[in-house]
């Protein structure tokens, strides 16, 4: 594993050099150009995520992808969720502060976003980095927050053994970027220290990411479970565990509908032979007959 000791070192260096002064007029300014995330106020995302891909289970991907159940999280995840949204602005001050360049919007003021199978797979980018001390050229930024005990094992055996999930995504996003490696920045939440790791491309984990994807999203009927056994953790844990068990009915809309076919061109109906809008998938219709894979 590589780590960015010069840029981590520089960033102690300058913060306690002005007592974050610096810092702290540039977070103000990332945090009052902020905009909103993508697809904030939509109730389901219309593609499959980069940031799920390397998850445990292929069918828990599919049925969030078909919109089958919606989690709703408690008050204390909600925060969680937030707070992760929050200290990417902190991270981009901290690096901008050590005279590293961040791009980190479009011109229109959006994230830079990844698109592959047709479409129906995307990811958006914490930020492109160039002039980081350790590594040459432009690479990918890609920021988390941990709690105490993940940040120890992070810092012991690295992001590709303790995160595989995210790993994956940032080789999503390098390969189709074209860039050679990620500058990964953890944060403890418990202590405020900072772990980096520069992951470098793998072509390999990139192709079967694409190609997991591609048969995720055009497959009529859900993939086999990742455990036979519903009390193992990925699946006592699992969003989608009442659906997967058959123990709650999935929510009633075109993804769920046994005419729903996904296409090159969007989801189409194959009654109406007809590509359906977002919110006409969303709401359904009076030929909705359940899938009966599902």
């Amino acid at each position: 594993m590589r780590y960015p000791v010069k840029l981590l070192t520089r960033i102690d260096e300058l913060m306690e050099a002005d007592q974050g002064k610096s810092y702290r007029e540039q977070l103000y300014k990332n945090l009052n150009a902020a905009t909103n995330p993508v697809d904030e106020d939509k109730p389901f995302r219309q593609y499959l995520g980069a940031s799920v891909i390397g998850g445990a289970c292929p069918r828990a991907m599919w049925y969030a992808f078909r919109w089958t159940h919606k989690e709703k999280h408690p008050a204390r995840l909600q925060r969680i969720f937030d707070d992760g949204q929050i200290k990417e602005h902190s991270f981009i001050a901290l690096l901008r502060m050590a005279g590293v360049t961040v791009h980190d919007k479009r011109e229109d003021g959006q994230q830079y976003g990844m698109t592959a199978v047709d479409g129906h797979m995307r990811g958006h980018l914490d930020g492109v980095v160039e002039n980081v001390p350790d590594a040459p050229g432009a690479g990918l930024a890609e920021f988390k927050t941990h709690n105490d005990k993940l940040y120890g094992k992070l810092k012991v055996s690295g992001v590709k053994e303790t995160y595989y999930k995210y790993y994956v995504q940032t080789q999503c996003y390098m390969g189709a970027y074209q860039l050679p490696w990620a500058l990964y920045l953890g944060y403890n939440k418990n202590d405020s220290n900072i772990y980096g790791e520069l992951i470098p491309y793998d072509s390999k984990c990139f192709a079967h990411s694409i190609n997991l994807a591609q048969t995720i999203v055009y497959l009529p009927t859900p993939p086999a479970r990742c455990s036979l056994d519903p009390t193992s953790f990925d699946c006592a844990y699992c969003d989608f565990k009442d659906v997967c068990n058959q123990t709650k009915p999935v929510l009633i809309n075109c993804r769920t509908c046994q005419a729903c076919e996904v296409q090159k061109i969007g989801v189409v109906c194959k009654v109406e032979n007809i590509v359906k809008s977002y919110h006409e998938q969303l709401a359904g219709c009076n030929l909705y007959r359940r899938n009966p894979c599902i």
